[in-house]
C-alpha cells in the first residue's frame, strides 16, 4: 500500500533491552518525515517508550505524531475488556475511548470508558459501543483532522488505513500542535 500511494515506510529499531534506539530514531528524522507512529507501551515486550521525547523531536521537523490504539474486539465481554487493560501495564495519557475492531482490525466502532465501566461485565462489547465511529485516514490532510476536531470537540480519534483497518491514534494535542 505505501509503495501504490508513494510513501516510504521505515522502522525504528529497537535496543537489546527493548527500547526504541533512540540515535537511529534521531537520524531518520528530516523534512521528508511527515507522520511518527509509535506504541507508547509494547504490548510485546512491556517497554514505555518516550512519548514527549519522540513528539517533540517528530514536531521539530514538522511531523504529526500518532501513539498506539487501544483496542478491544467485538466478540469480548466488557468484563474481557476491562481484563485486556489490565494486561498492558499502562494506558496512553488522554485516554477516553477505545477503538473496537473485530479480528482483522476492521474498525467496526467506538467504546467510551464510561460505557465500559458503569455497563454489565457480562455484556458484550458490540452492544455497548458506538457503531458509527468518526475517524480518520492515513491519507486525510492535517487541515481535515484539525477542522473535525474542533467541530466535534474530540480529544483522540482513530486512524485507519484504505481497508479501515486500525493503524494508530490521532490525539488533540498532535493536531493543535500542527495547526
Amino acid at each position: 500500500l505505501a509503495e501504490q500511494l508513494g510513501f516510504t515506510l521505515k522502522y525504528i529499531p529497537v535496543t537489546d533491552d527493548g527500547f526504541l534506539n533512540m540515535e537511529v530514531f534521531y537520524a531518520m528524522l528530516d523534512e521528508h518525515v511527515k507522520l511518527v507512529t509509535v506504541m507508547h507501551v509494547s504490548n510485546v515486550l512491556g517497554t514505555i517508550n518516550p512519548i514527549k521525547e519522540l513528539a517533540a523531536a517528530a514536531h521539530s521537523v514538522g511531523a504529526l505524531m500518532q501513539l498506539d490504539a487501544v483496542t478491544v474486539r467485538t466478540d469480548q465481554t466488557l468484563e474481557g475488556a476491562i481484563t485486556s487493560l489490565r494486561r498492558r501495564g499502562s494506558l496512553p495519557p488522554q485516554l477516553t475511548s477505545l477503538w473496537v475492531v473485530d479480528r482483522e482490525n476492521v474498525l467496526r466502532g467506538v467504546l467510551p470508558l464510561d460505557r465500559l465501566l458503569v455497563n454489565d461485565g457480562a455484556m458484550s462489547v458490540a452492544d455497548a459501543m458506538n457503531k458509527e465511529p468518526l475517524f480518520f485516514l492515513t491519507t486525510d490532510p492535517v487541515d481535515d483532522a484539525a477542522e473535525a476536531f474542533e467541530r466535534y470537540d474530540l480529544i483522540a480519534a482513530p486512524v485507519v488505513n484504505l481497508h479501515r483497518q486500525v493503524v494508530g491514534t490521532l490525539p488533540v494535542d498532535a493536531v493543535l500542535e500542527h495547526v
